[in-house]
């Protein structure tokens, strides 16, 4: 009796064989190709935008914080950043 492992080791040993054969016979086609998918997968980077606001992205809406910020930026009244510490525990 084989063991069902066994046959799934033959089923992807057939599949890589014939994954090789063909970059084997066609490697400026496989480049081309893989260059072609790499620039396709790559256009939506063009509009990622990353966010990174201890104070805004990773407290909850309703955390006492956001209140506690709020009254501080009310009372210093800046236009800028506060310098706060930031501490994660």
């Amino acid at each position: 009796m084989q063991l069902r492992t066994a046959v799934v080791e033959k089923k992807l040993q057939t599949v890589f064989y014939a994954f090789g054969l063909l970059i084997g016979r066609r490697p400026w086609s496989v480049i081309a190709s893989v260059i072609v998918l790499v620039a396709l997968s790559s256009i939506g980077l063009l509009n990622f935008e990353q966010t990174n606001n201890a104070k805004t992205e990773f407290t909850p809406i309703s955390a006492p914080s956001r209140d506690e910020l709020a009254a501080v930026e009310k009372f210093l009244q800046q236009n800028g950043t506060l310098f706060l510490v930031n501490m994660m525990i």
